[in-house]
């Protein structure tokens, strides 16, 4: 009985990561938007933060988290812009081979020699498909993994200045 319940959620998440691809575009193309929308609030937030910073020192914690805000911003516009061209070129491909199929080289009626040739250097177009879908796969989970790498890092950069804060406010008293 459970042997069969593994055996269908191991399918089940195979038909899963097949049909993933609609998930990952329409991920990709709603942050692409709300990335864009996001861009002048984020310049407009450097300025405070400017402004503040000439009012007080201690106010320079925040230009961390604000730096990792940016770099996280650039990170996901480009990936995702870059994710989006890559699965359009994934679904062109598969529409382009519904129609093209496979080369036939008994039809081209050619040498030997260049018949041994043109089949090492041609390989198949579901190869090239196959490769390109786990680009686009592996271009959108590295995404999301540069992203919270720099989420992490800055958190244990602020977690070391706010430590060191507390210590220089312990010794001065």
């Amino acid at each position: 009985m459970k042997k069969d319940k593994n055996k269908s959620f191991t399918k089940w998440l195979e038909i899963l990561q097949q049909e993933s691809w609609q998930l990952e575009l329409l991920i990709s193309g709603f942050s692409i938007f709300l990335l864009a929308q996001s861009y002048e609030p984020l310049r407009n937030l450097d300025d405070q933060i400017s402004l503040l910073l000439s009012g007080s020192a201690y106010y320079a914690l925040l230009y961390i988290p604000y730096q990792i805000i940016l770099g996280a911003w650039y990170v996901l516009i480009i990936n995702l812009i870059l994710h989006v061209l890559l699965r359009g070129l994934w679904i062109s491909t598969i529409g382009l081979r519904y129609v093209s199929g496979d080369v036939d080289f008994n039809k081209l009626n050619i040498s030997p020699k260049f018949d041994r040739f043109l089949r090492s250097k041609i390989v198949s177009f579901d190869l090239y498909i196959q490769q390109l879908e786990k680009l686009c796969s592996a271009v959108f989970g590295f995404t999301f993994l540069i992203i919270f790498i720099l989420i992490s890092g800055g958190l244990f950069l602020v977690g070391i200045v706010i430590l060191a804060m507390t210590i220089e406010g312990i010794s001065t008293i």
